[in-house]
């Protein structure tokens, strides 16, 4: 089964859009391949949401990501890789009810946070659970973080 899904968001703030194109067939072992000319971020982007939208299934699936469709301007970080997830869904005929497929799956924040290395974070804003109108100082409480304007990477004497 080929289908294509188009993530198209608009908020007050942010847009999102992707399109991801997937051929889905059964499969003796869940298998992802994407086949899609794209950079090596949205290509991340296209395998980790495949795989996450395959786990937990009742019976395995090989996933091709056979396009890719996205904009300089309104494509951000976790569009692909849900549009992807949902694609893998809508051909499988699944009704998922999370309404976001999970950038927090922790790959896809690994990958994130490696193409972050290295550039200058000038703002981050916390979350915290609190209890008895007190928080945990360390990791415990946190339940969000937002990385706010990461700026481009610092060049190293070296590379001046």
């Amino acid at each position: 089964m080929t289908t294509t899904y188009r993530l198209r968001r608009q908020t007050s703030r942010t847009s999102r859009f992707a399109a991801v194109t997937v051929e889905v067939e059964p499969s003796s072992v869940p298998e992802v391949e994407v086949t899609a000319a794209v950079t090596a971020a949205h290509r991340r982007e296209a395998d980790l949401g495949a795989r996450w939208a395959l786990r937990g299934l009742p019976a395995a699936a090989k996933v091709t990501v056979t396009d890719v469709l996205t904009t300089e301007v309104d494509t951000a970080t976790g569009d692909v890789h849900e549009a992807t997830a949902r694609a893998v869904w809508q051909a499988l005929g699944i009704e998922h009810p999370t309404p976001y497929a999970g950038f927090s799956a922790p790959r896809m924040v690994a990958s994130w946070l490696d193409d972050m290395a290295g550039r200058r974070l000038e703002t981050v804003t916390e979350a915290r659970h609190w209890y008895g109108r007190r928080c945990e100082p360390d990791a415990t409480s946190l339940l969000h973080a937002w990385l706010l304007r990461i700026g481009p990477a610092r060049r190293s004497a070296r590379q001046r």
